[in-house]
């Protein structure tokens, strides 16, 4: 199953990987360390990141998460509607 987690585009997530066999990180295009067990990234859009651990048989242990950027929006409250009830104070 693929984890997921998301950001606001221009932020950074940290991921980390528990595992005593050495790592792989990928796509390395937006990872400064891609052996590392914790890595800071900063994807410019959405990114799956994959990590593979090969044990000292050649085993693989894979696993994924999923990086989803969001662009950032403004709010606008709507306009005030001043109005009062009978037997009311406008505060």
């Amino acid at each position: 199953i693929t984890n997921v987690d998301q950001i606001c585009a221009g932020q950074s997530a940290t991921l980390t990987a528990f595992h005593n066999d050495p790592i792989i990180w990928t796509p390395g295009s937006t990872i400064l360390c891609n052996t590392c067990d914790t890595i800071i990234v900063k994807p410019p859009q959405t990114t799956t990141y994959h990590v593979i651990a090969t044990g000292r048989f050649n085993c693989n242990t894979k696993d994924s998460i999923v990086i989803f950027v969001r662009e950032p929006f403004n709010a606008e409250s709507a306009k005030n509607q001043n109005y009062i009830c009978k037997n009311e104070i406008l505060i």
